[in-house]
């Protein structure tokens, strides 16, 4: 019997395999997503399109890291009081400050990891996980500007949920975290990002050939407590104190101005409008000046 067309040109056109050396997309790299992506923000009603996350709590002036410590140890049972802060090495002394306000107040251990880079690299993360593998901390807390508190959030992610594929998320989503760490905090240094307040971080997956960012965000990721103290930014600067204004000032108003904002954002959006252009002249200029 003779063989048919069909089966002869199987024979003979094998299956070609996919390229190993083709790289993974990442969702915004992927036309239909990010078409997808684009054209649903676009459509929103304004108002509609995202939920308003805000940190539960935040503690402001100069009793706001002892007002933090009193609720973090009512919170905590005694077997549970175990604290990762994560910090740059130039800000180390506000990690090491923190930790032994903590022990001398509620008896709360405290290891620090020291790593943060300007990018947050995935091969660091994977550092900072061994050490929560090893001391099964329940309470994170970031020191330090955007790239400090993005990492907070990351070793969150890849500590809780190991086998996640960033690349492949779609912003925003929820993943079910907090099993493990039950608390996020962050002490911010700086006034530029705003990390401390959203549900947003970006990666530097140095793994990937040529590196990539990717922007991964998670209602999950807003910490739950923010601790807004003026001795943890009254060193900065005059240049970073100037660069992070006009970064927080451009934040606020494309903010306003987002089809998805809200009364309740656009409120706050143009508070921080207001205080910035009152109050940042005066901070450039003395920077000692604890109002401004």
């Amino acid at each position: 019997m003779s063989k048919s067309k069909s089966d002869q040109e199987s024979k003979s056109e094998p299956v070609k395999k996919p390229s190993k050396s083709r790289r993974e997309l990442t969702w915004y790299e992927d036309p239909n997503l990010r078409n997808l992506y684009v054209k649903s923000a676009s459509n929103a009603m304004k108002g509609y399109h995202l939920p308003i996350t805000t940190p539960k709590t935040v503690f402001t002036g100069t009793n706001s890291l002892t007002d933090f410590t009193i609720h973090l140890g009512a919170f905590l049972d005694e077997d549970e009081k175990r604290v990762l802060i994560i910090v740059d090495k130039d800000l180390r002394k506000f990690g090491e400050r923190v930790a032994a306000f903590l022990k001398e107040k509620r008896d709360i251990e405290s290891r620090i990891f020291d790593e943060v880079l300007p990018e947050v690299p995935k091969t660091k993360i994977n550092k900072a996980i061994d050490i929560c593998k090893e001391f099964d901390p329940k309470v994170f807390i970031a020191i330090g500007g955007g790239s400090a508190i993005d990492m907070s959030k990351l070793i969150l992610l890849y500590y809780e949920k190991p086998e996640i594929n960033v690349n492949q998320m779609m912003p925003p989503s929820y993943l079910g975290l907090r099993k493990k760490v039950y608390i996020l905090a962050a002490i911010p240094t700086t006034s530029g990002t705003g990390a401390e307040g959203s549900f947003n971080a970006m990666i530097y997956d140095d793994t990937r050939k040529p590196p990539v960012k990717v922007a991964v965000a998670l209602y999950e990721f807003c910490p739950d407590f923010v601790v807004l103290h003026p001795d943890f930014v009254k060193t900065m600067p005059t240049w970073l104190t100037m660069g992070t204004g006009m970064d927080a000032l451009a934040h606020a108003t494309g903010a306003f101005v987002l089809i998805g904002s809200s009364p309740f954002t656009d409120a706050m959006n143009i508070a921080g409008i207001e205080l910035i252009l009152r109050y940042l002249p005066r901070a450039v200029k003395r920077g000692n000046d604890m109002e401004a």
